[in-house]
């Protein structure tokens, strides 16, 4: 069951809760290993942070996290190419701030993820009324 929407409407109609960790793709030259390591310990999904050089909303830790990513030449292009190269049986889900998929072009991006695996996307700094063209 890979569809995130097909998952999470499976976990909520059985009462479960959902686990969903968070790794900062990037942060460390092994993160996909960290991300199989979720999966195998339980997880229902993981988060993929996309590092952005101006993380507002984000507390110190993933900062910092961000800054190493960035640090090691992290992109988007180079995130999917390392998730295409998994198979993971979970959902994965993409998070960033929607400067770097705007920046991106919102197709490009929707495609790229999309091409390398990632079945979402959480955008925290996109306002619901302004989200028609991403969605």
């Amino acid at each position: 069951m890979k569809s995130l929407e097909r998952q999470l409407r499976f976990l909520r109609d059985s009462g479960t809760k959902a686990l969903v960790p968070y790794v900062m793709a990037g942060a460390t030259p092994d993160w996909l290993q960290h991300v199989n390591a979720a999966i195998a310990g339980g997880a229902n999904a993981v988060e993929i942070g996309v590092p952005f050089s101006d993380p507002m909303m984000d507390g110190v830790v993933i900062q910092e996290a961000g800054l190493r990513s960035l640090g090691a030449g992290t992109t988007l292009d180079s995130l999917c190419a390392e998730v295409a190269s998994s198979d993971a049986p979970v959902p994965l889900v993409a998070m960033s701030y929607y400067n770097i998929f705007h920046h991106y072009g919102l197709v490009a991006t929707a495609r790229r993820l999309s091409d390398s695996g990632i079945d979402g996307a959480i955008v925290p700094d996109l306002a619901p009324e302004e989200a028609a063209p991403w969605r």
